[in-house]
């Protein structure tokens, strides 16, 4: 097989990893020379089983000779069969997989390999359909619902946000005090149309600024604004 035509089972583990949910969100994350290196480890797997498949399929098939001498004949040199198979295999495997393993699988995998909890987070409470509380460096507070982490980027320099509430903490105890009530004025979010009118109240935060986030939950706010509850 001449080196030229390697390349073909390469670009075949290229579309394998960049179209298998399993793999895709996680390939984003990296470098060039990573992707190259991963695709033709992923190609010579490939290849290899266009090859078995091959002759598995010679032992089963029997073409006529006349056939087969035409394509030798027609093609330049030999295993153009075996590449063109590894590379029609790369999609297909990857469709193949996409049946069974959901992009959100996908996402949730890449986050959690990176280990970038503030982003597992965001995806978790999205999926939720929960509230999040993000504390900024100026003290600013937000409380509202991630509107734009459903799938896993390669660097999140932003996160959208649609609030219910706003704040601050306070310097002295860092308590969270809520100034503007958005939940009063926000349109019901029922369908697409009262979700399109609330989406002009959309914040959309550096996440370099977010010096925390966590979990909101109002009902478990107001119990310790009240003192209801056993102190330590």
């Amino acid at each position: 097989m001449g080196f030229g035509l390697l390349f073909v089972p390469l670009v075949g583990g290229y579309l394998f990893l960049t179209w298998c949910h399993w793999s895709q969100f996680r390939v984003r994350r990296q470098s060039g020379h990573h992707l190259l290196f991963r695709s033709a480890a992923v190609g010579l797997l490939l290849l290899v089983a266009a090859w078995v498949l091959e002759l598995a399929a010679s032992s089963w098939i029997r073409l006529p000779s006349g056939l087969v001498e035409t394509f030798r004949s027609a093609v330049p040199f030999p295993y153009v069969s075996t590449a063109a198979v590894a590379f029609l295999l790369g999609p297909a495997a990857a469709l193949a997989i996409n049946m069974r393993y959901s992009k959100r699988r996908g996402a949730m995998r890449a986050v959690r390999a990176a280990s970038d909890y503030m982003e597992i987070l965001f995806v978790e409470r999205m999926a939720e359909d929960a509230p999040v509380e993000l504390t900024l460096r100026s003290g600013k507070a937000y409380v509202g619902w991630i509107l734009n982490a459903s799938v896993a980027e390669p660097q999140r320099k932003f996160v959208e946000l649609l609030p219910l509430a706003s704040g601050f903490r306070t310097d002295e105890t860092h308590e969270l005090r809520f100034t503007t009530n958005y939940a009063a004025v926000l349109p019901p979010l029922r369908d697409e149309a009262g979700f399109a009118e609330a989406s002009a109240f959309r914040v959309v935060l550096p996440v370099s600024e977010i010096r925390s986030a966590r979990p909101f939950d109002f009902a478990t706010y107001f119990r310790f604004r009240k003192g209801d509850y056993t102190p330590l």
